[in-house]
Formats: C-alpha cells, structure tokens, sequence
C-alpha cells in the first residue's frame, strides 16, 4: 500500500458511514436534534391554532411523526420512512400518513431551538409548502421545542 491508498480508503470508510447514518432515520433525526415536542407556543395546549408536533421513537425502533390538534381531534399520524440531512439546518424525510397511506417529501430547517416546515410534497406532485409558505403564501409556522 503506498501513501496515497490510505488517505482513499479512510475517505471510502467515512463516506460508508455518512451513507448508513442516512438510512437510519433515527440516527439522522437524533443527529438534527429532532427528537420531541415542538409547538409555536409551549406554555398553551395543542389546538387549532397551537398545533404540537410529537416526533417519537417507539419502542419497536419506529420513528412517528404526530400531529397533535388539540381536544376532540384525532392525531394525525406519520411513519418517517426515511431521512437525509441536505445541509446543517435543512432535514429531508419521507413520511407515510398511517391513516391513508399518502407519502409525503418533507424539508424542515432549523434556527435556534426551533423548527419550520420549508417545503412539503405528496408524491403525486400536489406541492403544499414551497420556500416556508403554504399555497396562500402564509408562511408555516416557526415551532420551538417544548420537550424531548
């Protein structure tokens, strides 16, 4: 081996484990520190202008992703299928509504403690958040952590 192979294959090695931390997306939600409770204001519960995000690690090794309306709505619920990091404030994941099973292509970016959905995509195309607006051009909105 001469002195030029070593620094190729510790290149290899590392590129491999980027590789396999964004097939796990646990590992790739931990790693954006995306674990918990988000809500546009902590100290008031979920409704329909406080929705709380839940993103949770069952006990199977599951990721969810649950919406949270408020009282005497039904959670909607996501299973995150995968997970990127696109840059490192910008997460990429796929989510599959376990209700109807419509996937979802989702960008969140992250400031501080806080998380915003930046674009949100169903895999028929339908675009529903574009550049951190919704289709009526109101922006998403900013999410601070309440709890892990």
């Amino acid at each position: 081996m001469n002195a030029r192979t070593l620094p190729c294959i510790a290149a290899l090695i590392s590129a491999c484990g980027t590789a396999l931390a964004q097939d796990n997306p646990v590992a790739v939600f931990r790693q954006f520190n995306l674990i918990g409770l988000f809500a546009a204001d902590c100290g008031i519960p979920a409704g329909r202008i406080n929705l709380h995000s839940i993103y949770r690690v069952g006990p199977a090794g599951d990721l969810t992703l649950t919406y949270n309306h408020g009282p005497g709505t039904v959670p909607t619920v996501y299973t995150i299928l995968s997970a990127r990091l696109v840059a490192p404030d910008l997460l990429a994941y796929r989510e599959q509504n376990r209700d109807d099973q419509r996937i979802l292509d989702i960008e969140v970016t992250r400031t501080g403690s806080g998380i915003r959905v930046w674009s949100s995509r169903r895999t028929s195309g339908e675009v529903l958040v574009s550049n951190g607006n919704f289709n009526d051009g109101t922006p998403s909105p900013f999410q601070q952590r309440c709890s892990d």
